[in-house]
């Protein structure tokens, strides 16, 4: 009998790295805070997360638009998910001020790891 090599869905699991991931205390908090439509935007926020480079994982930028379109949601609703999660204390948005909040550029976002949110 030959061994096979194990996988997933068909490739190995490292053929699709970097892994996109939030904590089960997190995404039930999201859940919480926002339903199923909460964890969306929060899943969304942490694929943004994901593909910034390493050096600046801390905080990341990015616009409504693209978390909406990760999200499958309106603008709208996204500005109304992002404000719970916020006061849920699972994410930190920094808006933009002066002349940068005039030309519509993007918000800073920081998501919390689990000693900060406590």
């Amino acid at each position: 009998m030959t061994e096979r090599k194990i996988s997933w869905r068909g490739k190995s699991p490292n053929v699709e790295k970097p892994y996109l991931w939030a904590s089960a205390k997190a995404t039930r908090r999201a859940v919480e805070a926002g339903g199923s439509q909460g964890l969306c935007v929060y899943i969304a926020l942490c694929a943004l997360e994901m593909r910034t480079p390493a050096d600046k994982k801390r905080c990341f930028y990015a616009s409504l638009d693209e978390v909406a379109s990760l999200s499958g949601l309106t603008v709208r609703t996204v500005r109304k998910y992002i404000r719970l999660l916020h006061q849920a204390r699972l994410i930190v948005q920094i808006k933009p001020m002066g002349k940068a909040k005039i030309n519509h550029e993007a918000c800073r976002y920081i998501i919390l790891s689990r000693r900060e949110t406590a």
